[in-house]
């Protein structure tokens, strides 16, 4: 795992409301082994990586800090249902087309 990781694994944990140790029962190791990968101090295997990546609902890419050269689109919503397939792929066209607006317009995208 990438040192990048460990402060995402975090700031993804918190904003998915789950403490170390649920995710780590759900990942399948010790409050205290989430506490180490946070923290810096071990690292995680691909395996376990993905597992997180799943359960926080976001692309290992995102998790390891990588930047993909087309825009993205992250979801959140307090019922994860009503984000259908064809919904994500609505948004994410929309999130596309108005990266493509600024990029036109050459306006700097921000992030709140």
């Amino acid at each position: 795992m990438l040192k990048k990781a460990t402060s995402k694994i975090r700031n993804f944990r918190e904003q998915a409301g789950i403490t170390q140790e649920v995710l780590g029962k759900r990942v399948g190791v010790t409050r205290q082994t989430i506490a180490a990968w946070e923290n810096g101090d071990t690292k995680a295997t691909f395996a376990e990586l993905v597992g997180l990546a799943t359960l926080l609902k976001v692309p290992v890419e995102v998790l390891l800090g990588q930047e993909s050269e087309e825009p993205g689109l992250l979801f959140r919503a307090d019922d994860t249902t009503a984000l259908t397939a064809e919904l994500r792929t609505l948004l994410s066209k929309k999130s596309r087309d108005y990266h493509e607006l600024e990029r036109v317009l050459n306006l700097s995208p921000t992030v709140p």
